[in-house]
């Protein structure tokens, strides 16, 4: 406990005889301040001038009855209270150590004993359930000499917040009816940072076009880790007829003309093209 001991008592003396009379006052340490008993005696001292003497004593007792305080020094520990929770990714685990933390006292922070204390076994969990992989507890524990106590407990839970990561990513496919193939699905596999064993779901529909011969592939790929992360991609495979028609001129005038070209006929033999007069491919 923290004593504002240093104000003194104005203490006065008066004498039957000589009236006022001088007082001295003497100040001294009693114990070690570290040792718990710590304490100031003092003593008042009235003197007449006849020689007659009196004194009185006082005594203050310095009771340390506060506990070690504790600063974090690791920045996972930083405004944190004794019982958070601290969440950390299965790919970067940690361990903490006494010197994560620092301890001050207020009557000796020399004399504090700092303890480090893994007080629990690690729990393994069932991370899609209990949203964690491991749950782990530690503790520091901080005595001073007085036997005060003070202890901070921390919960770690070993997370994993990430998605699996697919081998590949096949892009979308446009292909012609006319001679187009279709390439076979590709072999998929997922690793993830924290679930070694990673399946890939893999599922394919096909869809009806509305020109004949024209249809879509759909391809879906999905991999879901122990803790319910999901990753999925798509690919699109269209099949249909991308490829314009082919004009074949039958018609002598037409033969070697190019679309936008200008055919020159006799205004005595006039005539009208007709449908018939070219050859349409597909």
């Amino acid at each position: 406990m923290e004593v504002h001991y240093r104000h003194q008592a104005n203490v006065t003396a008066k004498d039957d005889c000589a009236g006022v009379v001088n007082v001295t006052m003497k100040e001294e340490t009693i114990g070690v301040k570290c040792n718990c008993t710590y304490g100031v005696k003092r003593t008042w001292t009235a003197v007449d001038p006849c020689g007659n003497k009196v004194e009185y004593t006082q005594t203050i007792t310095i009771i340390d009855s506060e506990a070690p305080v504790f600063t974090a020094i690791n920045p996972l520990l930083l405004n944190k209270k004794s019982g958070d929770t601290i969440y950390v990714d299965c790919k970067n685990p940690f361990i903490f150590e006494d010197v994560d933390m620092k301890v001050s006292d207020n009557c000796c922070t020399e004399g504090v004993k700092l303890e480090f204390e893994d007080y629990a076994q690690a729990v393994s969990g069932e991370c899609s359930k209990d949203g964690y992989i491991m749950l782990m507890f530690c503790q520091w524990k901080a005595t001073d000499k007085c036997g005060n106590v003070s202890t901070f407990q921390v919960i770690i839970k070993v997370v994993d917040n990430k998605p699996p990561v697919l081998s590949s990513y096949p892009a979308d496919i446009n292909l012609s009816c006319n001679g187009g193939v279709v390439p076979a699905a590709a072999q998929i596999t997922a690793t993830d940072d924290c679930d070694e064993n990673v399946s890939v779901i893999f599922t394919e529909e096909k869809v009806e076009g509305k020109c004949a011969g024209s249809y879509k592939i759909i391809r879906k790929w999905k991999a879901i880790d122990h803790c319910g992360n999901a990753t999925f991609h798509t690919q699109t495979i269209t099949v249909g007829d991308n490829t314009a028609p082919v004009i074949k001129p039958i018609h002598p005038l037409l033969v070697g003309i190019h679309s936008g070209d200008t055919v020159t006929v006799s205004c005595k033999n006039p005539f009208i093209f007709e449908p018939t007069d070219v050859n349409c491919n597909r």
